[in-house]
């Protein structure tokens, strides 16, 4: 059955609704016409299985960061997440580098001060994003709805609980940088006492510069 017929009015229809149901009929017409010619212009659907399929989109990534209480570590291996606790080069597709990751974190942090500041003072610090005990887990890629530019999502309350629960070794400068980067991307609390008196001149002058960056003076 045809889309014209499937939209014409009964003619047994009460004549008092047959008008209203008329131009409900013409509107319907109309939008599966025009859905049927972006579909053309479109062209034949490109087989997914010669690309790799994103974790997930960006708008389920920023929905999954939930407050910290609800989130628990789990290892990198774990398989009750399929899709997201991949390797790297799985889940990223071309994010095979560091200069690729950064560049996504960059793509999906654009527009937002406070998010951008900790991503900036992350890349600054050059060890987290090199840390595939970090970026497996807690990295999670997709790509963006109009045109397909590779972009990244820390799970910053994820990996903040796994800090907490020792489940995350790292350095005090490094514990420092990622506490102060998730209180400014997600607004995790941290004890800035403890935090800033601790940085030396390098991680000081990375911190100065998130600050000015979140504020929008930068």
């Amino acid at each position: 059955m045809s889309d014209a017929r499937c939209c014409r009015v009964d003619p047994r229809v009460d004549p008092a609704q047959r008008l209203r149901l008329a131009g409900i009929a013409d509107n319907l017409t109309t939008r599966i016409a025009e859905a049927t010619n972006r579909r053309d212009r479109r062209g034949p659907k490109a087989s997914t299985s010669a690309s790799p399929r994103p974790s997930t989109q960006l708008a389920d990534l920023d929905r999954a960061r939930g407050p910290p209480h609800h989130h628990r570590h789990r290892p990198a291996g774990d398989s009750r997440q399929d899709g997201v606790h991949q390797t790297t080069t799985e889940r990223a597709g071309s994010l095979t580098d560091t200069a690729d990751l950064t560049a996504a974190l960059r793509a999906h942090a654009r527009g937002l001060h406070t998010r951008e500041a900790a991503i900036e003072l992350l890349i600054g610090h050059a060890s987290w994003l090199r840390r595939t005990d970090f970026v497996d887990p807690f990295v999670h890629t997709a790509f963006g709805f109009i045109d397909g530019t590779p972009m990244a999502s820390i799970d910053w309350a994820t990996a903040i609980t796994a800090l907490n629960d020792t489940h995350l070794p790292c350095s005090g400068s490094e514990g420092r940088i990622l506490r102060l980067a998730a209180s400014l991307a997600h607004a995790i609390p941290v004890d800035l006492q403890d935090a800033l008196t601790g940085l030396d001149d390098h991680n000081t002058a990375l911190t100065l510069a998130a600050v000015e960056r979140a504020t929008g003076h930068r």
